[in-house]
């Protein structure tokens, strides 16, 4: 198994050099790979690059960040949906007061959502527990957290809205905005 990792690094060095790892000039010219550590360094002259470390740098959050914003877009748009079946499903006198509700809705449940609903979902003291997470209320990451965590953020954010706008549904021309916000 070592001898197929070592004829493939020699086809490699020869490749991008031009010649084998035993014809080098010096020892400096080019390096071995370490085949028992986890992480790959590739020197090929004065250049060194841990290969290991660039890759998970540039691919472990910003392909995740772009999968997770992506779907919270998809999600953000059921909320139009939802508001234009809420107001198909209604009598024409009371489609301004479903599309206000969805946007009130938004607002909101957002603005909840962003004081105590993350803190009491994924909040991280020395109160949290399995069931219920207390903290970062009003959340303010940190410049080096911030990526993940408004992403996270978002994403949550997106699933409590919608089931908002869900309910607002349910009670179409049941409840009044006046009522509603009333309570």
């Amino acid at each position: 198994m070592k001898g197929d990792e070592s004829n493939a690094v020699e086809d490699f060095v020869e490749s991008v050099t031009g010649k084998g790892t035993a014809a080098a000039d010096s020892p400096e010219s080019i390096m071995p790979l370490d085949y028992e550590s986890e992480n790959l360094t590739l020197v090929l002259g004065n250049n060194t690059l841990n290969v290991t470390d660039t890759l998970e740098e540039q691919f472990d959050f910003s392909n995740d960040a772009a999968w997770i914003l992506t779907a919270t877009f998809i999600i953000f748009t059921m909320q139009s949906g939802f508001g234009l079946l809420e107001s198909g499903a209604v009598s024409m006198k009371n489609e301004t007061n479903i599309m206000v509700k969805n946007v009130v809705d938004v607002v909101l449940g957002g603005l909840t959502y962003w004081l105590f609903g993350y803190a009491l979902s994924f909040g991280e003291s020395e109160w949290a527990n399995p069931f219920c997470g207390w903290g970062d209320f009003a959340l303010n990451p940190g410049e080096e957290t911030m990526g993940p965590l408004y992403t996270k953020f978002f994403f949550q954010l997106s699933f409590a809205t919608t089931a908002t706008t869900i309910v607002s549904g349910a009670i179409a021309e049941r409840w009044e905005l006046t009522r509603k916000t009333s309570v």
